[in-house]
């Protein structure tokens, strides 16, 4: 019915196109869409039968719980939030391991058409995959686009995450998925992969018919923290009750995949502090170092480590309860504190925003921006910026991972990068600047380019942002192809740059600098932002 219909609408669209012996650019467009659109309802059903029934080996889980991400390269991060949302319903206390080194590669190479297709590890990938979806488990999986270029990741093969949440009969085995890049992603009767009958490429796995329009080809599966066999539920429901009064100063989890809100995090930070001498610095941001920590505490004291403390779990009763919780007095004036500077801040900025709509009348029509400046006339991410300088710490002989403010600044690009780059020593191989940036754009609620923003080239396609390429205040500075930073000032035709990884050696550290000449900069701007007029050097 579905086929006749749209056959029915292609043939009067065509029809309509051609009455008037021209068809224009926009209805040759739409033709091509609806005829898109018919082939991909006859792939599937040709996939499904023409009855369409699907017989379930597995049941679907967890479509409820799907997600759309909120930026063009999320796929990673939204796929872990709907996984993350699905175990915490179900109770299960299992998380997925970031990055390549636990992932199971079904291939090492492939391209638009598969036939270059070297396949690794197939065997493993999917018995990990049913058993997964035996134990009633989702399964993260990386994907390839079959039908365009791609823009792979580290592995060389991956460029897209969806969620594997059961396995079907439909004329031939299959897996549903939902997929973050989709609206139609929760509904996951639409998305089906299925085995390539194609001699040789009985690895392969993809949709025929995804309702984005885009083949996927499976090529990578993520493992959980935990073995598949020994799951267990936290059903412990004498250690939740024992806690959950113990633990009510956190609002949110603090530690790996956790909410990590700064109160929270310079609670546990103090706390830790107290509880296991862990040197931290109580700055509520959770990096590497305070993930390290709560592990640390969880392994004394429990014998195991997630790196993760939940609100009425375990780890919260203990370390807030046997001598690491900070005295009551602590705690209301730290929130007191953190209160009374959220008012101040707040304020000034309406105050700003009140001096911005007298002081330049093309700031008062932009209705629409909605990054409003700080401090007069600085950009949000200018105030990240300039936080992140005031801690004036160096690289010092550090790897990534070892260092607590430049690892966040990698975490903020994308999880798979910090696992690229943890152990690279920073000042020798670890070139930050566009990391920096990053972290600073993202804390402000900005746009990014994620892990391939960490090439500053990346950045320069905002350049139509700022037509004529001039400077201004608080705009994102790419020198040549070597440099990122802020540009705060322009002094004698020289740009003075806030940066990250200016200095030399292990001196490098955040800065404010007479960088370089105007000319060998190019100035760009984040989509939607306006630049007021009285920004321009």
């Amino acid at each position: 019915a579905k086929v006749a219909e749209y056959e029915q609408r292609l043939n009067k669209m065509k029809k309509d196109a051609m009455a008037d012996g021209f068809v224009s650019f926009l209805e040759s467009g739409e033709i091509k869409f609806l005829e898109f659109q018919l082939e991909g309802i006859k792939k599937l059903l040709a996939v499904r039968g023409a009855s369409g029934e699907i017989t379930h080996i597995t049941p679907v889980m967890g479509s409820e719980f799907h997600v759309v991400q909120r930026t063009k390269t999320a796929c990673y991060t939204t796929s872990v939030e709907m996984i993350d949302k699905f175990m915490t319903a179900k109770g299960i206390g299992m998380k997925v391991v970031p990055g390549w080194g636990k992932s199971i590669q079904i291939a090492t190479q492939t391209d638009v058409a598969g036939s270059n297709y070297k396949p690794k590890d197939p065997d493993k990938a999917f018995k990990y995959i049913n058993a997964c979806l035996k134990k009633g488990v989702p399964v993260l999986v990386g994907v390839s686009h079959a039908n365009f270029n791609a823009n792979y990741n580290s592995d060389g093969t991956t460029d897209h995450f969806i969620v594997v949440v059961g396995s079907t009969t439909a004329g031939e085995a299959g897996y549903h998925y939902m997929d973050p890049g989709s609206v139609h992603g929760g509904q996951v009767d639409k998305n089906v992969l299925v085995q390539c009958k194609e001699p040789g490429k009985e690895y392969m796995w993809k949709d025929p018919a995804s309702p984005i329009g885009t083949a996927y080809i499976l090529v990578s599966v993520f493992e959980y923290d935990k073995p598949i066999e020994g799951m267990e539920q936290q059903t412990n429901t004498t250690t939740n009750q024992k806690t959950v009064s113990a633990s009510t100063s956190l609002s949110g989890s603090v530690g790996s995949g956790g909410d990590n809100k700064e109160r929270d995090t310079a609670l546990v930070q103090k706390s830790l502090n107290k509880a296991i001498n862990a040197g931290l610095e109580e700055d509520g941001i959770c990096g590497p170092l305070t993930v390290a920590a709560i592990q640390k505490f969880q392994q004394q004291n429990f014998g195991w480590a997630d790196g993760k403390i939940d609100i009425g779990g375990l780890t919260a009763g203990k370390l807030f309860t046997e001598g690491g919780n900070p005295n009551i007095v602590e705690q209301v004036y730290d929130y007191g504190k953190n209160v009374v500077n959220n008012i101040v801040e707040q304020g000034s900025q309406v105050l700003d925003n009140i001096v911005n709509l007298f002081s330049d009348s093309d700031d008062n029509n932009d209705k629409t921006n909605k990054q409003v400046p700080v401090g007069g006339s600085e950009p949000a991410w200018m105030k990240v910026a300039r936080k992140e300088m005031a801690k004036g710490f160096i690289e010092g002989n550090l790897t990534v991972g070892q260092h607590e403010h430049i690892s966040k600044y990698f975490l903020a690009a994308h999880p798979g990068a910090y696992e690229q780059y943890k152990n690279a020593n920073i000042s020798s191989s670890a070139h930050w600047c566009a990391a920096f940036v990053t972290f600073c754009m993202k804390e402000s609620g900005n746009p990014t380019f994620n892990w391939a923003g960490l090439n500053v080239n990346a950045w320069k396609a905002w350049a139509s942002n700022n037509p004529g390429n001039k400077p201004f205040k608080g705009a994102i500075a790419i020198f040549g192809s070597e440099h990122i930073g802020f540009c705060t000032d322009v002094k004698n035709g020289v740009v003075v740059l806030l940066g990250g990884n200016q200095g030399s050696g292990a001196a490098g550290k955040i800065s404010e600098i007479q960088f370089g000449s105007v000319s060998k900069f190019t100035f760009v701007a984040p989509p939607g932002y306006k630049i007021p007029s009285s920004a321009y050097f």
